[in-house]
């Protein structure tokens, strides 16, 4: 005669090998789309150096200053446009900058980015 399992004794081996799969497929799942979030902020912020860049004069001496539209949302990616900017300095005028990079202060013994 086979001897019978208690109901909470299956519930809790059905349980024990069931909850940590989930747990692990929740934690992949949720990381892919988190390192998907990650890439589009930074392709983001690098559409709009680029774009801002290919407008930025070759003569710098000169006092062109060029009066950018926004970029389109469609181009933007999830991140919104006032959570980055950026502003490049050509030896302390500014020469270019976003709308959100109109705010940023010039710093003289600085070379390269900022994170602010």
């Amino acid at each position: 005669m086979k001897a019978t399992t208690a109901i909470s004794r299956r519930l809790l081996i059905y349980l024990g090998l069931t909850l940590p799969i989930l747990w692990i497929v929740t934690a992949f799942i949720s990381a892919a789309a988190v390192m998907h979030e990650i890439n589009e902020a930074g392709d983001t912020q690098m559409s709009q150096l680029a774009q801002r860049l290919m407008h930025t004069p070759i003569n710098l001496d000169s006092n062109y200053n060029p009066n950018l539209p926004p970029i389109p949302k469609s181009q933007r990616g999830l991140i919104d446009s006032k959570e980055s900017g950026y502003a490049i300095w050509y030896k302390g005028r500014l020469i270019n900058a976003d709308e959100t990079g109109q705010t940023i202060a010039y710093k003289s013994n600085y070379q390269g980015f900022i994170n602010q």
